[in-house]
């Protein structure tokens, strides 16, 4: 599906969907971000949360699909060309690559299981070793199932949540890298 969007408005339309939290706060603000981190905005869409991690002077990389980058171009401007590199799926194309922080914004719950647990272990090996995973999500998949059951099978949890919300509850979790 969001292979398919062309269309800047279009696409903004369905992101900022009311039933979607959206506060116009980043999600991600009591995560301590430092200028020298590298981070992957995994699902990157239009950039709305790019925008606001290039604001810290890190360096950021960005994963989606081709025709979300032309989005981003149109949606950023010239942050667009602050964006240290764009890479785009198969997720195999991040198996080399090492990530302070992954942020996951609104990202996993479209994703079907089976492909979660192709993506988890790559994104698990990208962290580096003192790295995080800041995942911003409601509880349930589209296609059925609890998306924190199975973050919690390759990840490790920094804090506290309810893992077993699979509402449309959005929670903003992070987790370490699991040995």
């Amino acid at each position: 599906m969001w292979n398919d969007f062309n269309d800047l408005e279009t696409a903004k339309r369905f992101i900022l969907n009311p039933g979607y939290a959206n506060t116009g706060q980043f999600p991600a603000a009591d995560i301590p971000i430092k200028g020298k981190m590298d981070i992957l905005d995994f699902g990157a869409g239009v950039g709305r949360n790019t925008r606001h991690l290039l604001s810290f002077g890190a360096k950021v990389s960005c994963y989606d699909f081709p025709n979300m980058k032309e989005l981003a171009k149109q949606n950023l401007g010239a942050d667009f060309y602050r964006i240290s590199e764009w890479i785009e799926p198969p997720v195999t194309n991040l198996q080399d690559r090492k990530f302070d922080l992954v942020v996951a914004t609104v990202v996993f719950q479209h994703i079907p299981e089976e492909a979660l647990r192709t993506i988890f272990p790559v994104l698990n090996n990208c962290l580096s070793e003192d790295g995080n995973l800041f995942v911003h999500s409601r509880g349930y998949l589209d296609t059925g199932g609890n998306v924190w059951r199975i973050l919690l099978d390759y990840f490790v949890p920094c804090h506290e949540f309810n893992e077993q919300d699979s509402s449309e509850n959005h929670q903003a979790v992070t987790f370490k890298r699991k040995a």
